[in-house]
């Protein structure tokens, strides 16, 4: 005989029964429940189940570097534990868990690209001083001086004319964007396009 859901005489409003294997049934929600009771072997299953993908999306996002996604992901499933209280069940727990490890993937990216963009700013930095320094009068190392004027010729020899020329207007004459322009008959805005190009073919080619 089957045993009856709610005791003989119990008023059946009183009591709530969730049954595990019916369709209504939140494997999800009662996971985060469990996790949210500190369940060791839930965190566990969390981790088996939810970290292989996680960590498959940002390698992708991140060229295949295998050592900044572990990061991404360990930063990722941190978020996701200290905010687990915030996950209201309107999109699925994964869904919840690759938007978490967008916007991780994208902090990494933008800082990425900052510390990319400061070695650029150091590297130009460095190229224009030996432009300035090769046509300087300062006391110093004549010697030194005089290579490194002839790396900055031997540069300068390769890059097309117009953009040699517009770095020797910039630093070794000091003229301004707008005298340049005026020099070389070109707009300001033209001027400044130009002068990226050069710095960077410059950048590039000078050691």
């Amino acid at each position: 005989m089957r045993k009856p859901l709610f005791p003989p005489g119990a008023a059946r409003h009183s009591y709530t029964v969730v049954c595990m294997d019916t369709p209504d049934h939140d494997p999800e929600a009662a996971l985060v429940a469990r996790l949210l009771a500190k369940d060791e072997a839930a965190f566990e299953l969390f981790y088996e189940e939810y970290a292989p993908p996680l960590q498959r999306q940002a390698e992708r996002a991140l060229d295949g570097d295998h050592d900044q996604a572990i990061e991404v992901l360990q930063e990722t499933l941190c978020a996701a534990v200290t905010g687990l209280g915030a996950f209201r069940g309107e999109a699925s727990l994964s869904g919840w868990l690759r938007g978490i490890c967008h916007n991780q993937i994208a902090q990494r990216i933008k800082h990425r690209v900052r510390d990319r963009q400061h070695q650029v700013d150091r590297t130009a930095l460095e190229w224009e001083q030996a432009l300035r320094t090769a046509r300087s009068d300062q006391p110093g190392s004549q010697l030194e001086r005089r290579e490194l004027a002839m790396a900055v010729h031997r540069t300068l020899d390769t890059l097309p004319a117009s953009q040699a020329r517009a770095l020797e207007l910039k630093y070794c004459e000091g003229l301004s964007v707008f005298e340049i322009a005026e020099a070389l008959n070109a707009t300001p805005k033209a001027v400044e396009s130009l002068l990226s190009r050069a710095r960077s073919t410059f950048r590039r080619r000078f050691s």
